[in-house]
């Protein structure tokens, strides 16, 4: 085993650096989404020891540093619209990381500097790869389509047997446990609201319906409260700020709702079993929450003392947060050091700045998709590719309240940037083309007048 690995290593460490180099974006895709699917599946899970302790996320943000810097170096220079915000946060974490280096070593400061890069590093490299790269609505639409069929396909398969399913999930209040993580969840709850947008824009299509269906159905049954109401927050932003649609759409939607109706009011009747269940899974995830031992109690315990604790510590510590890696265990609880929260969790290590620039960062995302339609803009479908990027900006703004986010939700963030981008660039191409078209027009006339 040792000789192959001698001679294996070498030959994929050199077929890496040659596909890196050759085809940088898809090369940092393929181990993004190799590092979620190896989460998933538990590979991995114990790391691969090469001096230090190295996991598959570690890999894929190895990979996401390498594609983006020959991505720059052929392009010799950096794009002229990226995220300041976000690459801000991506050099807090740096620097906190390299300050518990200094003091702990470089084990426990990895540990805990991985939650922040895991979510930021890739929207930063995204926006950097991809930055000439045509990313609409629609692409980015089929991107996540693709991906939630393949988080479909495992969740099926935990349930059905064929996938043993994580051994930390053990029993709970849940008759169905969950098949996937919440990370997992949302980005299936994000293409259910994609998808439905996306049908706003383009037009009602019956495999669309079908499609959301399937998505929304899914969606429940994972049963993260949390992916329930940021996806929910994201349809309701949707449904309130698209545009209106034609007749014979309306007409569509109408008759779908209709129909969907129908189908619901006959189902208890024709599968009491299917209804009873689904009554049940809604039944205990509500009692859960109103329990003295519930997880959102215990959530925000751990929000109350990490807060406490960081306002407390010296003022370095307030403002750039403590050093990466500090070993809190002897004097804090499990629920404040794993902190189910990005906003606390920011705040807590990494001070004020970080959650300044946290902030900064989703608020010029909102920012730089507002710039797509402006107020009385006439162009429908950009107006609604807004409100369809904006409802998936506000899922992900609320399911950071309980949950983190990583690596898969920091790429979609990123791609949401580059959409925006793309749509203000065409718009401004046509508003170029069409001051030029009236230029030619007004000295064509003058010539005649001549």
């Amino acid at each position: 085993m040792p000789l192959a690995l001698l001679v294996l290593g070498p030959a994929v460490l050199l077929l890496g650096i040659f596909l890196l180099w050759r085809l940088p974006v898809a090369f940092a895709a393929v181990c993004v989404g190799a590092a979620a699917l190896t989460d998933l599946t538990g590979l991995g899970r114990e790391g691969f020891q090469l001096g230090v302790t190295l996991y598959p996320t570690d890999l894929a943000c190895a990979a996401l540093i390498g594609a983006a810097t020959v991505v720059s170096l052929r392009a010799r220079s950096l794009p002229d619209k990226l995220c300041w915000p976000a690459v801000i946060l991506l050099g807090l974490g740096v620097l906190n990381f390299a300050r518990g280096v200094v003091i702990f070593g470089i084990k426990a400061p990895g540990n805990g500097a991985r939650d922040l890069i895991d979510l930021v590093l890739p929207a930063v490299a995204v926006s950097v790869m991809c930055a000439d790269r045509r990313v609409g609505v629609d692409r980015l639409t089929t991107c996540l389509s693709f991906a939630s069929l393949v988080l479909a396909a495992v969740a099926v398969a935990r349930w059905t047997g064929i996938i043993a399913l994580p051994a930390e999930i053990g029993e709970d209040f849940r008759e169905v446990p969950r098949a996937l993580s919440s990370d997992a969840a949302i980005i299936i709850g994000q293409t259910l609201i994609a998808v439905l947008g996306l049908q706003w824009t383009r037009g009602i299509r019956l495999k669309g319906v079908i499609f959301a269906v399937m998505l929304a159905g899914l969606v429940f049954a994972l049963q993260h409260r949390s992916v329930w109401l940021a996806t929910l927050a994201g349809i309701v932003w949707l449904a309130v700020r698209s545009p209106r649609l034609e007749q014979k759409e309306w007409l569509k939607l109408s008759s779908i709702v209709l129909l969907a109706g129908f189908i619901a009011t006959l189902l208890p009747l024709a599968s009491p079993r299917v209804f009873e269940g689904a009554a049940r899974v809604v039944h205990a995830n509500v009692k859960e929450i109103g329990q003295d031992d519930s997880t959102w109690s215990w959530r925000v315990q751990g929000y109350s003392e990490a807060i406490e604790r960081v306002l407390s510590e010296s003022p370095v510590a307030a403002v750039l947060g403590p050093p990466s890696g500090q070993d809190l265990s002897d004097r804090a609880s499990f629920a404040s050091i794993h902190i189910h929260d990005r906003y606390v969790s920011v705040l807590a290590y990494y001070g004020v700045t970080g959650l300044i620039f946290l902030t900064a960062w989703l608020i010029s995302l909102g920012t730089r998709i507002g710039a797509m339609a402006p107020a009385g803009s006439r162009d429908r479908v950009a107006r609604s590719e807004k409100v369809t990027l904006e409802a998936i900006l506000v899922s992900a703004v609320v399911f950071f309240v309980p949950y983190s986010g990583g690596q898969l939700e920091g790429s979609l963030l990123g791609l949401i940037w580059l959409a925006a981008l793309n749509r203000q660039t065409v718009r401004a191409t046509r508003q170029w083309s069409m001051q030029d078209s009236n230029r030619l027009r007004t000295a064509g006339e003058a010539v005649s007048a001549a």
